[in-house]
């Protein structure tokens, strides 16, 4: 190896040496703590860490309350809902005896803008669970009932608007006397109602009358004609219970005593045949 190599060589060797020795900038920046660029925007939401690691936003918790209607006949179970709802309740979990009790609760939680899940156990018993509506939908609710509100008996008088007609069906038969022609009456008289130029807003259903909307009624027809005409037809829940009914219950709408009393109330007129 010549002088001149041995020169080269050791002038590369230093100039790496110096290169990999002189010290670089560091390339991490220190923050302190409550210096500006680490305090949060005064607008920042308030995060709870998920397993993930990732943000998000917290909630406040609405405890359920736990309600037991079991032991209330109609309308118990319905009144007991609205005093809760009115009182301010959020979320409840509704135990109701049976599957009536399920429908007159899960219909009046509705119209008042309340959200229902229903829960079967098995027992022929129901759970629900009925949360709140928001301010919209309670609005909304609120909006519908007062639109089907009845009008005022002075107010129909001055505007000439009609107030709902209601007919009440108590039995199987139309009068007092022979029943095969009491029967034969009272076909007669629910067959008209569909053909009269005012028909009646309601026909309702109770005690022994239920029997003409279940299985077997030889008025099924004529009361499926009054449904497509635009008449309303209930029958009472309790009764339809009362005389084992419920499987066999085939037209019209179950309801509940505080529903039938406040269409009786509501009424211009209530017929009887």
């Amino acid at each position: 190896m010549s002088r001149y190599t041995v020169k080269v060589w050791v002038f590369c060797w230093v100039s790496v040496w110096s290169r990999l020795s002189t010290p670089r900038p560091s390339m991490t920046t220190s923050c302190r703590v409550g210096s500006p660029s680490m305090i949060p925007p005064t607008n920042s939401v308030r995060r709870d860490a998920s397993s993930t690691g990732v943000g998000i936003e917290s909630q406040p918790e609405v405890s359920v309350r736990e309600i037991d209607v079991r032991s209330l006949a109609c309308p118990g179970p319905v009144l007991r809902l609205r005093e809760l709802l009115d009182a301010g309740e959020r979320q409840l979990r509704f135990h109701v005896a049976d599957q009536l009790s399920r429908s007159n609760v899960t219909r009046f939680a509705a119209s008042r803008g309340a959200e229902v899940v229903v829960d079967d156990p098995g027992d022929g018993s129901f759970v629900l669970t009925i949360t709140a509506g928001t301010a919209a939908a309670r609005a909304q609710a609120d909006k519908a009932a007062l639109l089907a509100c009845d009008v005022p008996a002075d107010t129909a008088a001055a505007t000439g608007a009609r107030r709902p007609q209601v007919v009440q069906v108590t039995g199987a038969t139309m009068g007092a006397g022979d029943d095969e022609l009491g029967a034969l009456l009272l076909r007669s008289f629910l067959k008209t109602q569909a053909q009269l130029e005012r028909r009646p807003d309601t026909i309702v259903f109770y005690n022994r009358g239920v029997f003409l909307c279940c299985e077997g009624s030889p008025l099924l027809d004529d009361l499926r004609a009054l449904e497509e005409a635009g008449v309303e037809i209930i029958a009472c829940g309790t009764c339809l219970n009362f005389f084992e009914l419920v499987d066999r219950f085939a037209v019209g709408r179950v309801t509940d005593m505080l529903e039938i009393a406040g269409r009786l109330a509501g009424a211009g007129s209530i017929v009887r045949p």
